[in-house]
Formats: C-alpha cells, structure tokens, sequence
C-alpha cells in the first residue's frame, strides 16, 4: 500500500470510527446491551436484598419457587440484554411478591423520555367486557371512529398484550382489579412499559360495520397526546390531585348521605378541609345524625390511601364497641445491606435507629408500635344505618385495609370495582428505593407488614362486592356515573 492509499485508509476509517461513535451516542442508555456477568450481578444482589429485606416475601411463594424464578431469569439473560429489557425479565417477579406496594422501576432516561420523545400509539381505548374500544382517536386518520374494536397493534393480538402485562405487573395477593382497570383505561400508557414503542404503530381494527381493516399511524409524544386531545375533545376533568377540590366531602339528600373520600392523606385532609379527619368526621356524622339519615354511601373511588389515622376516624362512628385495627404490625430486620445502594439516607438512619422503633419478637420479626394496634374507642354519634361503599380498581392501600374493616365489621355493601389493595395484610409504609448499580434500575422495597384484624380467607381474592359494576364507553363519554346512581336506587328502595 502506498503512502497516499495508506492515507486515504486512514481517512476513511476515521470518518467510520466517528460515524459508528456517533450512532452509539445516538442510542439512549436503556437500549444498549448490558453484559451478561454485569446483570448476573444485579440479580444477585436484588436477590439478596429481597430476602433480605422485603416482610412478608414468603408470605405467597415459597423460598424454592423464587430460587427457581431468579435461576429462570439469569438463564434469560445469559446473552446479555438492555436495561429496559432487564426490568422487564425482573417484573416477572411481581406476581411472585404478590405485593401491590413493591415494584421495579425504569432507568432515569426512560423515565424522562417517556415524557418529551417516547412515541405513543395515537389512539385512546376503553376495554368493556372483553373488547378494547377506541375511545378518542388522536391520529390524523379521521376514519377511525369511537366504538371501533381492537385486534392487534404491530401483529400483537391484544389477548397476547393482556398476558404479557398480567404476567408483569405488580398486585396485592391474587387481587387483579388494579390490573384490570389499567389495561382498560390506559393501554397506550403503560404499552411502552411492558411491550415496548415505536415511531409508528399498525393497527388491527373491526370498524362499525364489522370489517377489519388495517391502520398505520405515526406515534405521538405525551405533549403531543394532551395538547390534540384538548384540542379535538376539550379540556380534561381535572383530577383530584391537580385540583384544589376538598379532600372530604359530605352531601345530604332527603334520607341519604353521601361522604366522598378522596385520599387518606392527614396532611392533604388538613390542607385542603381546614381541618383533622378525626374533626370532619365528628362534624360530617353530627349532621348526618340531626338528619336521621338511614342510608349512607361512602365513595372510595380512586383513593389510593395515605394513613391509619384517617381510617380509625371514620370508623369510630361506625362501630359501638372499641376496636383494634391491626392485628399485627412488624419488620423481619433492623439491618439493612449495602445502605449505599439505596437512594437517600433513610437505610442508614434505620440501620442507627431501627430498634428504637422497633421490638424483637423473633429473630425475624420485629413490632413496630403504631396508631391502630391498639383499641381505639367509638366516638358519638354513632351511624347504625345501612352503609353503601363505592370502591374500583384505584382504591389502593389504607383503602383496600379500611373495605377490609368494614367488609368484617359492618353491613357494608360494595359497588362498583373491587378495590385493588388487600382487605387482610400488605407490606409498605416505609419504602426503600435499591438501585441495581449495572442497569440502573430502581427498586422500590417497602418493609414494614400490616396485617388486619379481620378474618383472613385462602386465597385473598380481596374484598368480595355485593355488586359488580364498572361504567361503559358511553357512559364514560357522556360523563354518566351508574355506580352512583345504582347506589342510589338500591338505598332508595331500603336495600
């Protein structure tokens, strides 16, 4: 080779090597290849860490059958694979936990990409029954029309997206209610998540007259989602967390009560009532009382729960006798591993000042002394009427544990979607986020189990409702509410 082809070489291969630099910059961190000895180590560690760490983790599937799971994942990713690709292979052991509270998360990068550049399917579906319905059609193809059913996206049957999500997401026992509404509320959302995204999708849609017909559809940002949708459907309702609404409210008429119960939060409770729980509620039962009122629904719908505090002060004007709320309440350690791999400082100052909260019960148990442990006394005045409660597939945590109370304790009858947290024990409270040093991702670990003082039934399927109902696409579109007005004409005929 002479001077000047050895030179041309050298040019070309350094452009090349530029090129090839270039490209790898241009993939996000969450899609490069992670080596296999580097996720071997990962594992390892959340292998330990849950153990370790995570109450209750026995509580549903054995020792051996997570061994088996963890041998299952190591095998799966022998050739190396993504961080996202990691967390999905990882979420396979959520139904394992069988704990709504615990969950894996996303590399940070996903996370803020999801946000501004992941490109979402532009069209929005309501599950009713056992089809998926286009709800808003966000696409420039106007011919796709709400009502519109389902079948595919990019060759995926939408059964085989269903099973694939089940078998991934996180949940309180055997209870499948939060699952369900998800996938039939926010398929496009979670998508990425559990399947995966793309510059453009093709769906499978059986339009109105039954024919199926083939779309292809460039993906839109989440910007891009709200700003079209606002533009073609108007401003959305504003849900309770963006809005300044009163986290309890009381609403009288003729012989029937109605208290809305947002959250269980004491602070939002305080901030946005003016008052305590324990202080509405004492006011909101007075009136109720001076009513004579017989019949009372409490709405739960969408309440994702917050404290005990709030529970035992709506139930003390429930119950004629003083009550104990927790049948137990522990950790299974006061040591946590390698505190440097968890986000903050708080499995430091645990690992300090653990057993200061905490007394030994066993080697692997640990009471934690706590409001709801302990009798808590009836306050006056007592309701002794009949109780309708309105729960769905987001009344989550302190929620699922107060339907729990009341499901045992009193007439209650329950409308609408099962709540999706456990009536009879749970792991959370205090959360530790575990970072997995090689793929970045997070895993959010609570520790501390609650268990209910209520009967416990084998399987917990959870709360059992005395009527199941869940709104339509068209009642969803005309802004209908059936469950309430079921509650309604069930309590005004005396049921």
């Amino acid at each position: 080779m002479n001077t000047k082809s050895l030179f041309i070489y050298l040019v070309a291969s350094c452009f090349l090597y530029l090129e090839m630099a270039a490209q790898a910059e241009d993939v996000p961190p969450y899609e490069k290849n992670i080596a296999s000895e580097l996720l071997q180590k990962d594992l390892a560690i959340l292998q330990k860490h849950l153990y370790a760490v995570h109450t209750g983790l026995f509580e549903y599937t054995t020792r051996d059958d997570f061994d088996k799971a963890f041998g299952q994942i190591a095998e799966n990713c022998s050739d190396g694979m993504s961080s996202i690709e990691f967390t999905r292979e990882l979420r396979t052991l959520l139904p394992l936990i069988s704990n709504g509270h615990t969950n894996i998360g996303f590399h940070q990068q996903f996370r803020n990409d999801f946000s501004v550049k992941i490109r979402l399917v532009p069209v929005l579906f309501y599950k009713e029954g056992e089809r998926h319905l286009v709800a808003r059609n966000l696409s420039e193809d106007e011919t796709i029309l709400p009502g519109m059913v389902l079948q595919s996206i990019n060759g995926m049957a939408i059964n085989d997206i269903e099973d694939i999500i089940r078998e991934r997401m996180t949940r309180d026992a055997q209870i499948t209610s939060g699952i369900d509404r998800s996938i039939a509320r926010s398929l496009v959302g979670i998508l990425p998540d559990y399947i995966g995204y793309s510059d453009s999708y093709t769906l499978e849609l059986i339009d109105l007259q039954g024919n199926e017909t083939s779309y292809v559809l460039n993906g839109i940002t989440v910007p891009e989602l709200v700003e079209i949708r606002k533009e073609r459907y108007g401003p959305s309702d504003p849900n309770f967390w963006s809005s300044e609404e009163e986290a309890l409210q009381l609403s009288i008429e003729n012989d029937l009560a109605t208290i809305s119960m947002k959250t269980y939060e004491e602070k939002t409770i305080k901030k946005r009532n003016g008052m305590s729980s324990k202080k509405w509620f004492d006011q909101a039962f007075q009136k109720i009382s001076d009513a004579d009122i017989q019949h009372l629904i409490i709405d739960m719908r969408g309440n994702g729960g917050g404290e005990p505090k709030v529970s035992l002060a709506l139930l003390s004007h429930l119950m004629t006798e003083p009550f104990v709320f927790y049948q137990d309440v522990y950790v299974q350690t006061r040591k946590i591993p390698d505190p440097e791999l968890y986000e903050g400082s708080e499995a430091r100052w645990l690992n300090r000042l653990g057993w200061l909260r905490t007394k030994k019960e066993s080697d692997n148990k640990y009471t934690v002394g706590i409001l709801g442990t302990k009798a808590a006394k009836p306050r006056g005045p007592h309701y002794a009427g009949q109780i309708y409660v309105l729960t769905d597939g987001d009344s989550f945590s302190q929620t699922g544990e107060t339907c729990g109370f009341l499901e045992a304790y009193t007439n209650a009858k329950f409308i609408g979607e099962a709540p999706s947290g456990s009536g009879q024990k749970d792991v959370s409270g205090i959360t530790l986020t575990l970072t997995l040093p090689h793929s970045q991702i997070p895993v959010y670990l609570p520790i501390v189990m609650w268990e209910m003082n209520v009967p416990h039934r084998t399987p917990d399927m959870g709360v059992l409702m005395d009527h199941e109902l869940s709104p339509t696409l068209n009642d969803v579109l005309a802004k209908r509410d059936p469950v309430m007005d079921f509650a309604k004409k069930l309590a005004s005929k005396g049921h």
